[in-house]
């Protein structure tokens, strides 16, 4: 039986978003990656959002 509990899910979803945006950051700029959880600040500074 499915309990549609889907916090796990989207807890790893975030994590797995921003270890991607901080590699692309890593690869970019060859700096290490800022301390933080935000998405949105993590893709402007990769430069993936304009």
């Amino acid at each position: 039986m499915l309990s549609k509990d889907f916090n796990w899910a989207l807890f790893i979803g975030h994590l797995v978003i921003e270890r991607l945006l901080k590699a692309i950051i890593v690869k970019n700029t060859g700096n290490h990656a800022p301390l933080t959880h935000d998405l949105r600040r993590l893709a402007k500074l990769s430069g993936l959002i304009f």
